[in-house]
């Protein structure tokens, strides 16, 4: 089960984007109103589930212990509520839709900086039958908020999409890091020593907050979970491999609370 991330209500919901712009009334078309209604309708739509998500809430999430939720004081541990559609494995793949409603491509990838704020989303514009397709990056900012069937809606056109230049990540900025790349990385302590693996990341806004990391698996099976700021670890890229180095604090602190689920 991976119901394990941040949100206290639905309204977390539509945290994990930036919200909907309006139309301008001065260029506004039939499409525009459309698009207005539908702003409208799904912000009722959120505002009278609120309600009802909050009594449900127990069932809809789980906790997890997060560890050096302060980067300043590598003590502090929270335990934390996870919602899945909040998680980067499910953003990843999402349909991508210009304001008309139309799919124009997919969510390849996030780029984060190092301090896990976003800074671009890269879609692919689906090929031909689903295959291959070409990558393109765009602004983070481009992205308006989320339509009611869960897609991604865009300020972008399907001719912006196609007609943009390739993007190789293979040449990605050194200041950069790969939201995908980051779900395949490992956890270790100051001798390389691993400690978890990376599950997914968690979202809030535009920020990739947390690490949602998985240890003590047997044969892929099985395993504990638990939060790491990401903000307060020191990510490193090796050629593409991404690690994750804990200092001596914070790896006595997570082998402590490792010890701990063994008994449970």
């Amino acid at each position: 089960m991976k119901k394990i991330l941040m949100g206290a209500s639905f309204l977390a919901l539509l945290a994990a984007f930036p919200a909907f712009a309006e139309v301008d009334p001065n260029t506004k078309d039939s499409a525009g109103v459309k698009v207005e209604k539908t702003i409208d309708k799904a912000g009722d739509s959120i505002e009278k589930g609120a309600e009802k998500a909050k009594a449900a809430v127990k069932e809809a999430y789980s906790d997890v212990k997060a560890y050096f939720d302060d980067e300043k004081d590598v003590q502090a541990v929270t335990s934390l509520n996870v919602l899945d559609r909040l998680t980067a494995d499910e953003i990843i793949d999402r349909t991508v839709q210009d304001p008309q409603g139309k799919d124009i491509g997919k969510i390849d990838d996030i780029l984060i900086d190092a301090d896990g704020d976003a800074e671009a989303v890269i879609i692919n514009d689906g090929g031909v039958l689903g295959l291959g397709g070409k990558m393109a990056a765009f602004d983070y900012n481009v992205i308006k908020g989320i339509s009611a069937d869960e897609n991604v809606v865009v300020k972008l056109s399907e001719e912006n999409v196609k007609n943009a230049v390739a993007y190789d990540p293979d040449k990605m900025k050194a200041d950069r890091y790969s939201i995908s790349r980051i779900m395949d990385a490992k956890v270790v302590d100051a001798k390389g020593k691993k400690l978890a693996d990376v599950d997914t990341v968690a979202f809030e806004g535009d920020d990739a907050d947390y690490l949602i990391v998985t240890f003590g698996e047997i044969l892929g099976m099985g395993g504990k979970k638990a939060a790491l700021n990401l903000e307060a670890l020191n990510l490193k890229n090796n050629k593409g491999n991404y690690t994750f180095t804990l200092n001596s604090q914070q790896s006595a602190q997570f082998e402590n609370y490792k010890a701990t689920t063994k008994a449970n």
